[in-house]
């Protein structure tokens, strides 16, 4: 997806034609979400649970493929720029050893050596991450520069913490409706269908918006409609109607990617400069 960002803010110029682009590219996300649980139960219930994943390899070998043929070239921004390989090992290295360690350790115990070593090691690599960028690094991987331009850290803020939230509520809520209410993955699936609906017509909404409302808003909305949700879910008895709460709660949940992301694209990728 960063890489994905890149291209369109480096190949289109701001303005109307930038943002309507960062808009359906932020859809992808709750679309691709919706069709990923209706995949997920079609094969589990139907075929096998391993094609889920054998299916997810050739159908990425394939959008390889084309995007191999219809990616634009284009020039280089800095030529005479260097790829920070040790910045890249350190932070890289350092959330993929956090990420393990903190995953593994609910299962095996913090107490384990392997769980033990590879925090620290993350630990380790994050914090030396700052210190070789700013002073030892002549092009880091992430210039320290970018936190200084207007709203950036703020934006950065805001989509990590809606990052979060939307991530708690899609465990909860397939847990919920999962292992307290009884329903398979397909059924869950088909009930995610206002999602992938909504979250289509919040992508038309925010392109017609972006050119009539400052970005600044349309994440603000984008983050009460999080707040609404994760609210429905947090107050949710365990046995109700689908109506009741689940189905409004989807439904805001919706605007989360196609109001918070794509503006938070457009506040990021207006505030830096081009070869950032």
């Amino acid at each position: 997806m960063p890489n994905a960002v890149a291209l369109i803010s480096t190949t289109i110029p701001p303005g109307r034609s930038r943002n309507v682009t960062l808009g359906f590219f932020g859809a992808s996300a709750p679309i691709g979400g919706y069709l990923g649980a209706i995949w997920a139960g079609i094969f589990v219930e139907y075929v096998d649970w391993t094609w889920i994943f054998f299916g997810l390899a050739i159908l990425g070998t394939f959008v390889f493929g084309i995007l191999a043929l219809l990616l634009p070239t284009d020039s280089p921004v800095d030529r005479k720029g260097t790829i920070d390989w040790v910045g890249a090992f350190l932070g890289t290295g350092g959330l993929i050893a956090f990420n393990i360690a903190w995953n593994q350790a609910p299962a095996s115990g913090w107490e384990t050596p392997f769980v033990s070593v590879l925090l620290v090691i993350s630990v380790v690599m994050l914090v030396l991450f700052g210190p070789w960028g700013s002073r030892f690094s002549k092009n880091p991987i992430i210039p320290l520069g970018i936190w200084t331009a207007p709203s950036f850290t703020a934006v950065i803020l805001v989509v990590l913490f809606s990052f979060m939230s939307n991530g708690i509520f899609l465990w909860y809520m397939v847990a919920w409706l999962q292992l307290l209410r009884g329903k398979t993955i397909l059924q869950f699936g088909l009930e995610w269908t206002p999602f992938g609906i909504v979250a289509t017509i919040g992508t038309f909404l925010a392109a017609w918006l972006i050119p009539r409302l400052a970005a600044q808003w349309i994440l603000a909305i984008g983050s009460a409609a999080i707040l609404v949700a994760n609210l429905l879910l947090a107050t949710m008895p365990v046995q109700q109607t689908y109506w009741a709460q689940v189905f409004p709660a989807t439904i805001f949940m919706a605007f989360c990617p196609d109001f918070v992301y794509v503006a938070a694209q457009i506040v990021a990728s207006n505030s830096v400069k081009r070869s950032q």
